[in-house]
């Protein structure tokens, strides 16, 4: 896809589906944007600072105000998962997805092998 980009929406940082034939990418006002083909870029959301992948080829998920956010296809946002604490980011491996919590002095590690429902796999104070 070519980006329709202005000095508004210029990119910071995207990521393209593995079709390659949309991107999804936030700017320096946290907004997060899909956009397909040579189409308009559509907002879909606000990022926390970049904490942001695809899983599986074409569904987005972000950290938005200490929540896990996912778009699939552009899709309206969702909120996964039920964490202690907030979610501070996240990290993407194709099989998995690692959301890091905390919570005052804890934090709390949880795993996903479907992007829906995640498990508790760690704790620890510090």
């Amino acid at each position: 896809p070519k980006l329709l980009v202005s000095d508004e929406n210029e990119p910071l940082g995207f990521r393209m589906t593995s079709n390659g034939k949309a991107v999804y990418y936030y700017n320096s006002d946290d907004e997060v944007y899909y956009q397909r083909g040579k189409g308009k870029s559509k907002l879909i959301g606000e990022s926390d600072g970049g904490s942001f992948d695809i899983y599986k080829g074409k569904t987005l998920y972000w950290v938005e105000d200490g929540e896990l956010k996912r778009s699939k296809s552009g899709g309206k946002a969702k909120t996964v998962g039920d964490f202690d604490g907030d979610v501070d980011y996240i990290f993407i491996e194709y099989k998995f997805i690692e959301a890091h919590t905390s919570d005052d002095d804890d934090s709390f590690l949880y795993l996903s092998k479907n992007g829906k429902k995640f498990e508790l796999v760690s704790e620890s104070n510090y």
